[in-house]
């Protein structure tokens, strides 16, 4: 779940990072950024959630909460692939964003990943008031 949470950060910081550089950013990179900010907050709710509740070993590999975390993890893999290749590196962690100039996700990959960034909260939440918590 740490290693989820991590990730979501990391592409949300990129995409905000676009968003204060591109002076006109696109209202899908606005929408993308507010999607993951949502898929951090549950995160951490559902962490916290399942560090208080003392939860310990590991989910089966059938459970909708394991597969659902694997799938988003893929997911937010695949977008951070796609969203590095607009930035270049220079130096250790540094990125240059003035050659970053055309959002980098077509209309139909955007809409998939808005959908299906969706559908991961929608479980995620479900997992946490399913308990009441």
């Amino acid at each position: 779940m740490a290693g989820l949470l991590a990730l979501s950060v990391q592409i949300h910081n990129t995409v905000s990072k676009y968003i204060d550089t591109a002076k006109n950013a696109r209202v899908e990179a606005h929408n993308l950024a507010a999607k993951i900010a949502a898929i951090i907050a549950v995160l951490e709710q559902l962490e916290r959630f399942i560090r208080d509740q003392h939860v310990t070993g590991h989910f089966s590999n059938s459970s909708v909460l394991y597969c659902t975390t694997k799938q988003c993890d893929t997911s937010l893999r695949d977008l951070n692939v796609i969203l590095s290749r607009c930035a270049s590196t220079t130096g250790a962690d540094s990125m240059r964003w003035d050659g970053w100039l055309t959002w980098p996700l077509m209309k139909e990959r955007y809409q998939q990943t808005i959908s299906v960034l969706h559908e991961y909260l929608e479980v995620f939440n479900l997992s946490m008031s399913i308990d009441g918590w």
